[in-house]
């Protein structure tokens, strides 16, 4: 297994920073974001996400992964909804 890329994106869908392939994010609506690589890759990879912890537990959910990109939704544990969160993600490719 091989690192693609992997970074940490911030609330309002900025990348705080990351490494190997490029991304950028679409931040679709609250607590949607949209994972996007700057170029298609071969195969679908491994994408593994975990939430900042944000305020009152909450997590990130990955809900759709392609060859080009992912899509996260940030939910809360005490509102049971949407939220905006940070997370960190890991995208890998199997040998």
């Amino acid at each position: 297994m091989s690192v693609i890329a992997a970074g940490f994106v911030g609330t309002g869908g900025n990348v705080v920073r990351s490494g190997g392939g490029p991304v950028h994010v679409d931040k679709e609506a609250t607590g949607k974001y949209h994972i996007i690589f700057d170029q298609a890759l071969a195969s679908v990879p491994v994408v593994v996400a975990t939430s900042d912890g944000g305020p009152k537990g909450s997590f990130a959910r990955i809900t759709e992964t392609t060859v080009n990109g992912f899509k996260i939704e940030g939910r809360d544990y005490a509102a049971h909804g949407l939220a905006d969160i940070g997370f960190s993600f890991m995208v890998a490719k199997l040998a």
